[in-house]
């Protein structure tokens, strides 16, 4: 019975490929051990009406078995519950029939990152998704003193857990995103209820809010900001980009904040709470020839 399980999870495996939803070091280190209550179906997707062998394992986890979980989530209610738990084999079972101990979230388990919510909390009423707005900061003090500030503010979000979420960020800071599933593909999560930044809404907040200079709401826009620069000349405070066409405003895919010495601070996948990070300046491969400059 195990090898036909295991044949079938390698069949669905091949329909739909799986990123795993925490880094592979936080799931190494956080993986906790628990008891099948009935027979589960590993699913792709936390979703009870999935077809067997399409997204869905049947009988993946026998009654009794040991069901090795990672993190949970939020998902459709389930056996009385809205608590999914996602293995190590990167397939999501209805948490009612886990026995954890517990009815709520287990204690010190992660949550997965793909609804940006944390355990106890559900999203505001007044949730504002995509590009938020919010009060513009000084614009006062020398060049250098308002890139200190737009460097402080982004620095600012670093920690808090915001998730990368396509759309969402702003002037007024994180909010939800736009798209209900990044790339159509449900088993990465919900950007829409993902609370944090991408990369041209932690910019665009970093700039409005430290300085009071509206930069654009997206990297095209951010792009022919202010003055070029060659790479070589960068400075603190910098906007660099990286595109499919080098220096082309309609072709850009990312901006980032340099900070110096090859740093760059941005918002990026993976969209867990540690997306709004500082980075090396080659991370994300070769960046474009020139930067932009908002002040000098």
């Amino acid at each position: 019975m195990l090898n036909l399980r295991k044949s079938a999870l390698t069949a669905v495996t091949a329909l739909a490929v799986l990123v795993p939803l925490v880094s592979t070091g936080t799931a190494q280190a956080e993986v906790r051990t628990f008891t099948a209550t009935t027979a589960l179906d590993g699913r792709t997707v936390k979703d009870p009406g999935v077809p067997v062998g399409q997204k869905r394992v049947a009988d993946m986890y026998l009654k009794g078995e040991k069901v090795d979980v990672v993190c949970q989530d939020t998902g459709p209610e389930y056996g009385g519950k809205k608590i999914w738990d996602f293995t190590t084999d990167n397939l999501w079972v209805p948490d009612n029939y886990v026995k954890t101990g517990t009815d709520g979230f287990v204690q010190d388990l992660p949550r997965c990152g793909t609804d940006g919510i944390e355990p106890g909390q559900a999203p505001p009423g007044n949730a504002v998704h995509g590009r938020s707005n919010g009060p513009a900061g000084p614009a006062t003090g020398t060049n250098a003193e308002k890139v200190q500030r737009v460097i402080d503010t982004a620095k600012s979000q670093i920690g808090k857990g915001f998730l990368y979420s396509w759309g969402a960020g702003g002037k007024g800071g994180a909010s939800y995103g736009v798209h209900h599933y990044p790339d159509n593909d449900p088993s990465q999560g919900d950007d829409y209820h993902r609370l944090g930044f991408d990369c041209s809404g932690l910019t665009l907040y970093a700039f409005w809010k430290g300085a009071g200079v509206d930069i654009g709401a997206w990297t095209g826009a951010q792009n022919v900001k202010g003055r070029a620069v060659a790479m070589a000349d960068r400075k603190p405070g910098d906007l660099v980009f990286w595109g499919r066409s080098d220096n082309d405003e309609d072709a850009t895919t990312h901006v980032a904040l340099y900070l110096g010495d090859n740093k760059i601070l941005e918002a990026a996948p993976p969209r867990d709470g540690r997306s709004v990070r500082i980075s090396e300046l080659n991370s994300h491969g070769t960046p474009y020839s020139e930067v932009r400059r908002i002040f000098g």
